[in-house]
């Protein structure tokens, strides 16, 4: 479980927590705004000014005064951001909270819950989506390079002819075939957009993960998840492939093909 519940912040008086970010909105669903908090301690050890351990959100009713702590298994990391939106449909505001795990990396840490009723419930598990997101990316002959949903069955095919030669020739011959077997890889969880794709101001998530060749910087394109709200939890509802146009003269290949 990715996220859980405490009736206390800390009983250790030496602990100091920082507000990182405070929204008002109504979470618990009663009609009065809610204040939420986004909580954390900057370690004395170093990290950066924003860097945070023991990342906690805390929500106060605004009726009832009523306070809850909700603690995260992966609570340190950078620029921890606060949203509160409608993710549900319910025209009450869920709390989403990202966490960026590493200053040089594409990899965050994400929570979406609601509150109604004060009963915090998790509604996307990126621990969660990161197991069923899982790929196999394998290079094949003719400059092509399979990209294979191991829990979805989908496969796509990337055509990477278009890389400089100097790259090509250290994994090709002259007849285009493999030199021997190369493997990439698709990323865990990069980053998670919030959007509306409908505009009937309730969000749905966009998740992005890179496609790499045999490095990390070496990329080759990012799957693209369209995530929407079944009821209980965001699903993966649609998967695409995304990949860099190249430069080319336009007028000249729009007029080759008339």
């Amino acid at each position: 479980m990715e996220t859980y519940f405490d009736p206390e912040l800390n009983p250790d008086p030496n602990v100091i927590y920082s507000i990182i970010d405070m929204k008002k909105g109504d979470v618990t669903g009663d009609g009065t705004l809610d204040e939420v908090y986004l909580l954390g301690v900057q370690p004395s050890g170093g990290g950066g000014p924003n860097y945070f351990d023991d990342i906690t959100a805390v929500i106060i009713d605004g009726n009832s005064k009523k306070t809850t702590y909700l603690r995260f298994k992966y609570n340190s990391g950078y620029n921890p951001k606060l949203l509160l939106a409608d993710f549900t449909g319910d025209k009450f505001m869920d709390i989403f909270i990202s966490i960026k795990a590493n200053p040089k990396v594409e990899r965050y840490f994400y929570y979406l819950f609601s509150a109604v009723n004060n009963n915090p419930k998790s509604l996307f598990n990126f621990v969660a989506f990161n197991e069923f997101s899982e790929y196999r990316v394998i290079y094949r002959d003719d400059y092509i390079v399979e990209v294979i949903g191991v829990n979805t069955n989908k496969i796509f095919l990337i055509d990477i002819r278009t890389k400089p030669k100097e790259y090509l020739s250290r994994m090709y011959g002259p007849d285009g075939k493999l030199i021997e077997p190369v493997i990439g890889d698709v990323l865990r969880l990069g980053n998670l957009f919030p959007i509306d794709v409908n505009d009937d101001g309730v969000l749905e998530l966009l998740a992005f993960q890179r496609i790499v060749g045999e490095e990390p910087t070496d990329i080759l394109g990012y799957i693209q998840t369209f995530l929407t709200f079944n009821g209980t939890e965001f699903r993966p509802d649609l998967t695409l492939l995304g990949i860099e146009g190249k430069t080319a003269d336009a007028q000249k290949l729009i007029k080759q093909n008339r």
